[in-house]
């Protein structure tokens, strides 16, 4: 994973892959925090190379791996 780009408190962008000949090229992700009536609202764009890539990622998973990281990060700020 490489940073790209950090505001506090609104925005994390990040390039998400694996090395390796043959690898797929790196996802480029972006997350947005806003604050909608005393809770934070999160919206997750992810950027791949390709259709052919995105579609490859949705077919082994890429959704449900994404809520699944959501939830574990809401669990993980409930218990601050």
């Amino acid at each position: 994973m490489a940073f790209v780009e950090i505001d506090k408190p609104t925005r994390l962008v990040y390039d998400y892959g694996m090395d390796g000949a043959g690898a797929p090229d790196p996802v480029r992700t972006t997350v947005s925090f806003a604050e909608e009536d005393g809770k934070t609202e999160i919206t997750m764009q992810l950027l791949f190379a390709s259709k052919k890539e995105r579609e490859q990622a949705v077919k082994y998973g890429a959704i449900v791996g994404a809520m699944q990281a959501l939830e574990e990060l809401a669990d993980y700020l409930a218990a601050l």
